[in-house]
């Protein structure tokens, strides 16, 4: 799990990520307490330590600039 800040549309982020090969769920999908922030869900069982590294980094960089960005 990744929370995002309040108000920020989970699902525009998971798609903003998908235009950069970088897979996620959006919390919001999922049946929720109305006061869950928020998120994404994120999953790396197919992956080696040095690529979840490297996507981490990847998706970092991502959201800081979409965030920034507004």
């Amino acid at each position: 799990m990744a929370w995002l800040p309040t108000g920020v549309d989970d699902r525009r982020i998971v798609q903003i990520l998908g235009m950069h090969g970088i897979e996620a769920r959006a919390v919001s999908d999922y049946p929720r307490d109305p006061a869950t922030p928020p998120g994404l869900v994120l999953g790396f069982a197919t992956y080696d330590e040095q690529s979840i590294h490297a996507k981490i980094g990847r998706m970092a960089a991502i959201l800081d600039r979409t965030l920034r960005a507004g």
